[in-house]
């Protein structure tokens, strides 16, 4: 180190930099940003390994818009007066130093990755987070790793070196990305079998996203959410205390697709997260006797390239799987280690939130009108015949977040609240949704805020506004399946939900945050040869659904390994009911309730409910000593689970966001 700093002395302060630069100003900014990116690119390999890896799409094009950001972000570091106090004079203008600066930049943005960040001390996490980490790393750091890291000689042409090894990352993810490609398309073309069951009725699952407990065969302000879906479910078996298995779309759907609770399936992590491949499907299971599957879905977070396809001949997801290669690489990078370096979360969100801007992914205006003729469809396009029995999975995205549906329905749902300030940004869902966090930060501290009540009343009725058209998508639904002989006579039926939604009670809104029945307690609705009207006041799960088909093929529960449900047409049995996401982990036994904080290794109980006594979950008896608590903190009813604080993309950092206590924004 101390040859390489003599060497610059004897040549003066750019005279190593001259000769490698030929001729250049060795001063210029611009003439050092090639040695800049030959350290950066460092983190093209790290990014596109570790934490862009969790559904390979677009690697490539990510990595180099990251290239590009990294080469803007050099020229400006480079340009700062501030180093000419960090460095020793004769360091300022080096290759070498515009060299580490860029490779310290790709390391330390991994730290939160490599560090076992749910162990450290609080203030050594909070210096991980922006602002903190970029300021720890440019003005200690990196003067650090340049006194102390062995200097290489630098090449003499930078851009050429540049040019392969940015052409070996481009070649290698863009493999790699093809074969994660080829294996998920593998698992859609699985042959159609042939094996025996006494009964082989029709199979149709409906998810309504995000819709409440609450809603089917309820009222609001005595009118009913879906008249026509109650009218046509009033011979239903209706189980009023249903659960999802999750507070997030990937988990709540896996359960009811794989019979098995997230920590079973693999979506217990946060994040972006795609149902194991390893996972048998009730798609594929029903395959193999040789159902026609086809399944159209209206959510984004359960597209085929996330693993929901397992099985599905016709998995139409094109209503919101943008494959606009651009719109992919932009979100890649929002995860990437350096936005979350320099912008955490709120430069994520917001250069998601451009993305999607500028590219309208359809999500967020779509309703059942969309997704009914495409179900149809999808149905169409299996060309079945009459004798074949089919699986229809059908997920539609009302009544999401935005709260909005077509003005002659909003007005026809009185008692038509009207609230000029969330009006006005009724149509601009960033807008909305900050807004609704901080109303939902002000109730949860206890702060004043006009006009709170009107809010709060006006969110629940725009919320609920939407049921009028989804009720009128799956009268068209029904209509167009009994034209094609797929009836309640000779068909399954399941109407349920993936999750709920706050709409600000315990000063939460819309979900992913907490294991409130807010969040998990959902409709449950049977219909079909073999099922008995009647109301169920049992505790059911999404879990039970696969268990539910084989019940109705006349098939036992153990021809299938490791389901975890019950079958919804017989008694349900007294049993513990589960509920997770992230390190929440919850359970219901009768009508008693408890959430734990699960770090990976042991469980901490942390709310317990009487929901006989206290349906709003207002009292936590967690200290109150009673035995049913005691019992459950004595001798779990679950285990720990790694995987719960394991983060599906981004930097793999373990934070309170990451973990469920602040929305994700699904």
């Amino acid at each position: 180190m101390r040859g390489w700093r003599k060497e610059i002395a004897g040549n003066g302060t750019g005279g190593q930099a001259s000769s490698i630069l030929g001729g250049m100003d060795a001063d210029s900014p611009r003439s050092r940003v090639p040695f800049f990116l030959l350290g950066f690119v460092a983190l093209l390999w790290l990014d596109g390994w570790q934490v862009l890896a969790d559904a390979r799409a677009q690697t490539p094009l990510a990595n180099a818009l990251l290239l590009v950001a990294g080469g803007i972000l050099g020229w400006l570091l480079l340009r700062i007066p501030v180093f000419s106090w960090l460095l020793p004079a004769d360091w300022r203008h080096t290759p070498q130093a515009a060299f580490v600066l860029g490779l310290s930049i790709a390391l330390v943005s991994q730290l939160p990755t490599w560090l076992p960040y749910q162990d450290l001390p609080v203030v050594v996490r909070r210096m991980l987070d922006p602002p903190w980490l970029p300021l720890l790393h440019l003005f200690v750091l990196y003067p650090l790793l340049l006194r102390s890291l062995p200097m290489p000689k630098m090449p003499s042409r930078p851009g050429v070196w540049l040019g392969l090894l940015v052409a070996a990352n481009f070649g290698f993810f863009w493999w790699l990305d093809g074969q994660s490609q080829a294996a998920a398309e593998r698992t859609i073309q699985q042959p159609l079998g042939s094996a025996s069951a006494p009964a082989k009725p029709n199979v149709v699952l409906l998810v309504f996203d995000t819709m409440r407990g609450d809603t089917i065969h309820q009222t609001w302000h005595k009118q009913a959410h879906m008249p026509w879906l109650d009218q046509y479910t009033a011979q239903a078996r209706v189980f009023p205390y249903g659960f999802a298995g999750a507070n997030l779309t990937p988990g709540g759907h896996a359960t009811l697709l794989t019979g098995r609770y997230p920590a079973e399936n693999g979506t217990l992590p946060k994040g972006e997260v795609a149902m194991p491949q390893r996972e048998l499907s009730l798609a594929e299971f029903l395959r193999g006797y040789g159902y026609r599957t086809a399944a159209t879905v209206t959510n984004a977070r359960i597209t085929r390239s996330m693993g929901f396809g397992q099985g599905f001949e016709v998995y139409d997801d094109g209503l919101v799987a943008n494959e606009n290669p651009l719109f992919t690489a932009i979100n890649r990078c929002a995860w990437s280690s350096l936005m979350t370096m320099f912008g955490g979360k709120k430069a994520r969100r917001a250069t998601t939130a451009i993305a999607k801007h500028l590219f309208r992914q359809a999500q967020l205006d779509l309703s059942a009108a969309d997704t009914t003729p495409r179900a149809l469809a999808a149905m169409d396009r299996l060309q079945r015949k009459a004798e074949e029995p089919l699986f229809l999975f059908v997920n539609y995205i009302d009544p999401h977040f935005p709260y909005s549906t077509r003005p002659d329905l909003a007005e026809a749902f009185g008692p038509n609240i009207r609230n000029e300030a969330m009006e006005a940004i009724r149509d601009n869902s960033l807008m909305m949704h900050n807004l609704m966090r901080h109303m939902g930060d002000a109730i949860g501290k206890g702060e004043a805020v006009d006009d709170m009540d009107a809010r709060l009343e006006w969110l629940q009725e725009a919320y609920r506004e939407q049921f009028r058209e989804l009720d009128e998508g799956v009268q068209a639904l029904f209509a167009g399946l009994e034209q094609r002989g797929i009836t309640r006579e000779n068909s399954l039926i399941l109407i349920t939900s993936d999750h709920g939604e706050h709409l600000g009670a315990h000063g939460i809104m819309m979900h992913g945050r907490s294991l409130f029945q807010d969040e998990v307690h959902v409709p449950f609705l049977l219909l079909g040869p073999g099922v008995e009207p009647a109301v169920v006041e049992d505790a059911v799960s999404g879990v039970d659904f696969f268990a539910t088909v084989l019940h109705g093929m006349g098939l036992e529960q153990t021809t299938v390994d490791g389901l975890m449900g019950v079958p919804l047409q017989e008694p349900i049995p007294s049993r513990m009911v589960r509920f997770e996401s992230g390190r929440l982990r919850g359970v219901v036994m009768g009508k008693h309730k408890m959430i734990a904080d699960d770090d990976g290794t042991q469980l901490t109980w942390v709310e317990a409910y009487d929901l006989a006594s206290d349906p709003g979950e207002l009292h936590n008896l967690i200290d109150s000593g009673l035995d049913w608590v005691e019992a459950v903190k004595n001798q779990p009813p679950i285990q720990p689970s790694a995987s719960a604080v394991e983060v599906v993309a981004g930097s793999g950092k373990v934070d309170l966001a990451a973990l469920g206590y602040v929305d994700e924004g699904s």
